[in-house]
C-alpha cells in the first residue's frame, strides 16, 4: 500500500541541536507534499510552541500537541479533540509539586505558564524572543496557577524540573494509581538534568 501521510516530532527528531529545521528537511518535506502526502506534526509541545516551524513548512494539517493529549487545528484557532486534565487532576498534581518546592509550568488553551523563572524557562523564553512576532509563542508569568482551577482554565499538560532526582522521585512515588487514572493521554513530564521521564496518566 503506498504512504498516504508523514508524521514527524519536532525536538530530537526534525529539528537541529540548535532548534532549527535544516533546509535539507524542508525541501524533502515539500517534495513529499508535492507527491501528495499529507506531513503532520506530533510532538510534546504546546500549540503555540508549534506555530514557528508550522509557519516555516507552510503545513495545512492539525497537529498532535502535548503528547497527544489535543489536536489542534491552525487554520480556525480550533481544537479537534481533546482530553485535558480535570481541575482535581490539574490541582492535585499542581499541589504535589509545590509541596516538594519543585518548579512547574501549566500549559493553559492558548498558553504556555510560569510562576517563576528557572533555567529551562529562561532558555525558552530567549527563544520566543528569537521568534518573528507573527508566529511568536504565547509563554506567560502568572501570579498563581490556582486561578486557572478557579476559573476552570482548560489545562493541557503540567510540565516539573528539579535538578535533585532524589526530589522528583518522591514526588512521582506520591502519585497514586487512582490519582493517575484518567480516560486519555495526558501527561505531566518531568523535566531532568540529563534526560526527560515521561509519567503517564492511564
Amino acid at each position: 500500500m503506498p504512504y498516504q501521510a508523514i508524521a514527524f516530532d519536532l525536538d530530537g527528531t526534525l529539528l537541529s541541536s540548535q532548534a532549527t529545521i535544516l533546509e535539507s528537511s524542508k525541501q524533502a518535506i515539500q517534495q513529499a507534499r508535492e507527491k501528495g502526502l499529507k506531513v503532520f506534526i506530533v510532538t510534546g509541545r504546546h500549540h503555540t510552541a508549534v506555530r514557528p516551524y508550522y509557519a516555516q513548512l507552510g503545513l495545512d494539517t492539525p497537529v498532535v500537541c502535548c503528547n497527544g493529549t489535543y489536536l489542534y487545528d491552525f487554520k480556525n484557532d480550533q481544537v479537534l479533540s481533546a482530553n485535558p486534565l480535570s481541575n482535581e487532576q490539574a490541582e492535585r498534581l499542581i499541589n504535589a509539586a509545590k509541596a516538594e518546592n519543585i518548579h512547574l509550568s501549566v500549559y493553559t488553551r492558548d498558553a504556555m505558564t510560569y510562576e517563576t523563572l528557572n533555567p529551562h524557562f529562561t532558555k525558552l523564553l530567549k527563544w520566543v524572543e528569537s521568534c518573528p512576532e507573527s508566529v511568536r509563542p504565547a509563554v506567560h508569568q502568572v501570579e498563581n496557577f490556582h486561578q486557572f482551577i478557579e476559573n476552570g482554565t482548560t489545562i493541557w499538560k503540567i510540565l516539573i524540573s528539579d535538578p535533585a532526582l532524589t526530589k522528583m522521585q518522591r514526588y512521582v512515588d506520591s502519585l497514586s494509581p487512582d490519582e493517575l487514572v484518567r480516560s486519555g493521554l495526558g501527561l505531566i513530564v518531568l523535566i531532568l538534568p540529563a534526560k526527560a521521564i515521561v509519567k503517564e496518566l492511564v
